[in-house]
């Protein structure tokens, strides 16, 4: 089959290589000079399963009053006139339950096992096959801290939900909390607990998009690059895709362009239930003697995840629901600071000079229910779509990709694919 991909970040090249590899003719259309230069290339770095609880649940509106004002909040609102920012309010309104929350924590937690395993698939095949997939990967495990003993609490609650799933956990005080991460040392005394998830993973989000669609353009993936997509048609069995003078065709089409995925469905008169997140990063070389942590750490207190990848270490968080992000001013340098003066108080020894700091912002394609949307458009021939993974992205990537196979293949998928299908929501324009 020839299958046309709209984007490259992690979510179209993972679908590339994964259809290519089942000997599909693919051809990816991305609007950047490269691969992996949005939303996958400076994220948090983290990969868990152990963290797929969504953001939405029953206490979500009342915290979110009370981070009103505050420059530092986690969590900001930039309300606008647009009318499709409305409907997705209502619409994740709706899942600010508890009983939502669970269900989409069970969804998102079956999906990022069968990812994880996917992964774990494609490292053992690029061993075999004597390929290099440098991607800064590091199995030393997630911890999560907590600086509030009724935060900490109800964490361990849901843990419990998670352990029955399968997941494996471990509660630990704060000697535990440093006796995993001894770097944490300067902060014990502000730590009432921690849960340690052990089968996570850190790694760089980036350099493995790109070392994977180096590896799928030998499997004979077609990359074009600065190229906007304009109309698009089906006719006659065939799609063509209509860019500047040139037109590509194909048997089927799959939408991973992230935030920017509803502008495609624009143009079909739908409405995609997906809408921007805006978070920031930093991050910043690792010295020697910097004393800079080895396991991926989670300060829930801040909302902030860091991750040392290679000879660096990473912070990311925020979260801002923002406008489309070519309305949106984008970079807020005040915003960014919150995350560096989060890392610098966590781990005071890793601090650097100003010139040595890499801020950077993007922005996280949510759905209303925090689950990503995996499966055919309804009511559009032979479109596919692999987008709406929100922070989750870097740790479903590989699963994602391979529940589209199942959809594009007509085969049995080897998770249940209900709860990711877009038609769980209402498209109509």
């Amino acid at each position: 089959m020839r299958i046309l991909i709209l984007g490259a970040g992690l979510m179209g090249v993972t679908s590339a290589f994964t259809l290519a590899r089942e000997g599909h003719e693919v051809t990816v259309l991305e609007r950047c000079e490269g691969v992996g230069l949005e939303t996958s290339f400076a994220n948090g770095g983290q990969l868990c399963p152990s963290e797929t609880m969504p953001w939405l649940g029953p206490h979500t509106p009342g915290l979110i009053m009370g981070w009103v004002g505050r420059k530092d909040a986690p969590f900001r609102l930039r309300l606008s006139a647009d009318v499709n920012q409305w409907r997705w309010l209502a619409a994740s309104a709706l899942n600010c339950t508890y009983k939502a929350q669970r269900a989409g924590m069970a969804r998102n937690f079956s999906l990022a096992c069968y990812s994880r395993d996917e992964l774990g698939k494609l490292e053992s095949l690029a061993q075999k096959e004597g390929r290099s997939l440098a991607y800064d990967a590091a199995h030393r495990g997630v911890l999560r801290i907590f600086h509030d003993e009724t935060a900490y609490n109800h964490a361990c609650e849901e843990a419990t939900a998670l352990i029955a799933l399968g997941e494996n956990l471990a509660f630990h005080d704060s000697d535990g909390c440093v006796a995993i991460e001894p770097s944490l040392q300067a902060v014990k005394g502000d730590i009432v607990g921690g849960i340690y998830a052990p089968d996570d993973q850190t790694a760089d989000a980036h350099l493995f998009t790109r070392a994977l669609a180096e590896w799928a353009d030998d499997e004979g993936v077609q990359f074009t690059f600065n190229i906007s997509v304009g109309k698009m048609e089906y006719k006659a069995g065939e799609w063509r895709v209509y860019c500047g003078e040139d037109v590509f065709t194909g048997d089927a089409v799959v939408v991973c362009a992230g935030v920017f995925s509803p502008s495609v469905m624009r143009g079909f008169g739908r409405w995609l239930p997906v809408w921007p997140l805006k978070g920031y990063s930093v991050t910043v070389p690792v010295k020697e003697n910097m004393d800079a942590p080895q396991v991926g750490i989670t300060d829930e207190s801040r909302r902030l995840v860091v991750s040392r990848l290679g000879n660096r270490l990473r912070a990311a968080g925020l979260a801002e629901l923002t406008k489309r992000p070519d309305k949106d001013k984008g970079f807020d340098e005040a915003r960014a600071r919150v995350v560096l003066r989060g890392l610098r108080a966590l781990f005071p020894r890793c601090d650097v000079a100003e010139q040595d700091v890499r801020f950077w912002h993007g922005y996280r394609p949510m759905t209303p229910d925090s689950s990503p949307l995996i499966g055919p458009v309804p009511g559009v021939p032979m479109m596919f779509i692999n987008t709406g993974h929100g922070s989750l992205g870097w740790t479903l990537a590989m699963g994602s990709a391979a529940l589209l196979r199942s959809h594009i293949q007509e085969t049995a998928p080897v998770i249940d694919p209900a709860g990711y299908g877009p038609a769980r929501f209402s498209w109509r324009g």
